[in-house]
């Protein structure tokens, strides 16, 4: 009962309505347009009544975090002469140490890809990579994040270089992650691959889904110790005000990159010492009070 239809479309929350409406009144008043109709009781009392019949959204599976220790269990599983077993592991690292969302390295089509190989800068120790667009950039100014070259079986860097200086399209315009034929990672592609490595390390697969890098990243960092508001300027967050009072600069985020490869050896535990159901369940908001540490 956690959902209801609108418009006879697909299903939509009581909440997402309210946002729709508001973006509209929002346009409208942008334009000195007529916004009586906002404050009908008609529209009240329809409201009330689709709030009253769907007060929730139906539970859903959290998805289960790839932390830097699952990832490294992932890769018993590759071939590292393979070329595309190369490429799957260089994706998944980038993933989790530059805290993407999937749609930001993988193609939901082979038309729409979003990282290109003139996206991506090298320099001595470090490796830039132009995000141009996001689900939170709404302006589309594009990002850049920077990651760093360490000596871990993970090294974003080292992988990167590896996979840029090897792939079969060599022209800017190729994709960054491109299978041997020169097609680009599709979203798709990536989510099999996880669910199918995540079933053979004996995980349930249900659980991992393309935003399981993103999570996992946030999630081993928490798990180190590090504070919220640096992991939500890491990974992009824009909720809550902290980012109005605080300011990561260069060197903490090289530091919270340099921790995640460190951190690799340092535990056979996939998830700190949180369950599969707990770790599926954090709380990002609060997610380093609620994290269990690593020794």
């Amino acid at each position: 009962m956690g959902w209801c239809t609108f418009l006879h479309r697909k299903p939509i929350a009581y909440s997402t309505i309210k946002k729709y409406l508001s973006a509209l009144e929002t346009s409208l008043a942008l334009w000195n347009d007529d916004l009586v109709g906002f404050q009908s009781k008609r529209l009240e009392m329809c409201l009330r009544g689709i709030r009253k019949a769907c007060p929730h959204r139906p539970q859903t599976n959290k998805r289960m975090p790839v932390t830097i220790w699952v990832l490294r269990k992932f890769f018993q599983h590759l071939n590292s002469s393979n070329f595309l077993h190369k490429m799957i592991k260089t994706a998944m690292i980038t993933g989790v140490y530059a805290l993407l969302r999937a749609g930001e390295f993988a193609a939901k089509d082979p038309l729409h890809i979003p990282l290109l190989r003139s996206d991506i800068r090298f320099f001595e120790s470090s490796v830039v990579l132009r995000i141009r667009r996001s689900k939170t950039d709404i302006f589309r100014q594009g990002v850049d994040i920077t990651l760093w070259k360490d000596d871990s079986d993970t090294c974003p860097y080292t992988h990167l270089k590896d996979l840029f200086d090897n792939s079969p399209l060599q022209y800017p315009g190729a994709p960054l992650f491109q299978n041997s034929d020169g097609s680009p990672l599709l979203y798709a592609q990536l989510v099999k691959a996880t669910k199918d490595l995540a079933q053979h390390c004996g995980f349930k697969a249900t659980m991992f889904a393309g935003h399981s890098f993103r999570i996992g990243g946030a999630t081993t960092l928490a798990l180190l110790g590090y504070e919220a508001h640096i992991i939500k300027t890491l990974g992009r967050w824009t909720s809550l005000s902290y980012q109005l009072y605080t300011r990561v600069s260069q060197e903490q985020m090289q530091k919270a990159s340099e921790a995640i490869s460190r951190a690799e050896h340092r535990t056979n535990k996939f998830f700190g010492d949180l369950s599969d159901t707990a770790a599926a369940r954090v709380s990002w908001d609060n997610l380093p009070l609620q994290a269990a540490r690593v020794s």
